[in-house]
């Protein structure tokens, strides 16, 4: 359940980057397109429990979930440097340090 919350907060934020007035095309669209598409991959294929022998399933979940935790961070990393050259982000810069 966690991971479909997670899912759908992943998509809104993807919706929403237009919204905010940042591009819909380019690298942090692309890498959290590619979040929510590896997310719905490890819904997908399930893990197999700890000991037994991983199969493909298991295998299709880890190459994901190791895809989702590369990404994310890029992702928020690519947005956080578009948002500080923008005005609108303004009130969230003030926040960051740096």
């Amino acid at each position: 359940m966690s991971a479909i919350c997670a899912l759908v907060a992943g998509v809104g934020l993807l919706a929403g980057l237009g919204g905010a007035g940042l591009e819909r095309r380019g690298g942090v669209q692309l890498l959290l397109g590619s979040w929510c598409v590896a997310m719905v991959v490890a819904i997908v294929f399930p893990t197999n429990a700890a000991g037994t022998p991983a199969e493909l399933a298991a295998q299709v979940h880890r190459y994901a979930v190791g895809w989702m935790f590369a990404v994310l961070p890029l992702a928020i990393w690519l947005l956080a440097r578009r948002c500080r050259e923008q005005a609108r982000c303004a009130p969230v810069r003030r926040c960051w340090p740096g």
